[in-house]
């Protein structure tokens, strides 16, 4: 009896230990970005803004400095493009592919609300995807 109960404890515990690995932690991306290695493989918890390029077709989360870090898959925020979320998923760092987060949840967060915010968000969303142009001439 004592032999099965030490068994179930052991058990228990490994089951208990490795959940604890897998706890979701809060990070903002300047972080991420200066201890990439410290979170890959954690499930994270991220709030910035969604950004975009045209060419090729992308999308990223941003911070006010300009940190970034891709996500998987992005196609998932093209229509929040200037708006601010919320994700959690599990994150990576790779030399060849960069920083990413594996979408688990995504939220869009509400927006400040003011009738400038209100007037000027389709002109925002617009210009927060970057598109270059050729230059005259070039095709």
């Amino acid at each position: 009896m004592k032999h099965h109960l030490k068994r179930w404890l052991s058990a228990a515990l490994l089951l208990l230990v490795s959940s604890c690995s897998d706890a979701v932690l809060e990070v903002p991306i300047e972080k991420l970005v200066a201890e990439s290695e410290r979170f890959h493989g954690h499930v994270l918890v991220v709030e910035a803004t969604v950004h975009c390029f045209v060419d090729p077709l992308h999308h990223w989360l941003e911070d006010n400095q300009r940190n970034r870090v891709g996500v998987v898959p992005d196609d998932l925020l093209q229509d929040l493009v200037g708006q601010q979320v919320r994700v959690r998923g599990r994150f990576t760092a790779y030399p060849q592919q960069g920083r990413r987060i594996q979408l688990h949840q995504l939220i869009r967060l509400p927006a400040a609300e003011n009738s400038t915010t209100k007037s000027n968000s389709r002109a925002q969303k617009a210009q927060s995807c970057v598109q270059l142009s050729s230059e005259p001439g070039v095709d």
